[in-house]
């Protein structure tokens, strides 16, 4: 046998092709949109995600109330805590001052310097976490 006539004979003829490509196309699935169910479809996800975000921002905004809430009871409190601090080490100077109360100078030296070293420390570090930039907002 030839080798270009066993060429020929693997080609279909048009006929059997067109045939064969037109039984594919009516067996497969139909690719058509419909266009009000696609809509609807958007539609719908587009809510879920508005609604999930609305919730995600009512819920962010909740926090922050919450931790300015919190703030202000600790801004307060350590107000409180440091006025005190401060006036008992202030009666104890004047008292031993007056007299009432016999302290050494470097008892009274030590105890202001570590006293007020210690308010203004703490002081320091629960302002710079309660009202840290990084992490507050």
């Amino acid at each position: 046998m030839n080798p270009a006539e066993k060429e020929v004979s693997i080609i279909k003829p048009a006929e059997a092709f067109l045939l064969e490509l037109q039984e594919q196309i009516d067996t497969s699935p139909s690719t058509k949109v419909n266009p009000a169910q696609t809509y609807e479809q958007e539609k719908e996800v587009l809510q879920n995600k508005q609604y999930y975000e609305t919730l995600l921002l009512k819920v962010q905004v909740e926090r922050f109330r919450q931790d300015n809430e919190g703030r202000k009871v600790l801004r307060d409190a350590i107000f409180t805590v440091t006025v005190v601090w401060m006036l008992l080490v202030l009666l104890m100077v004047w008292q031993s001052g007056a007299g009432k109360i016999k302290l050494s100078d470097s008892v009274l030296i030590t105890l202001i310097t570590t006293t007020t070293a210690n308010v203004f420390g703490f002081l320091y570090v629960v302002v710079n976490y309660l009202y840290n930039r990084e992490k507050s907002t």
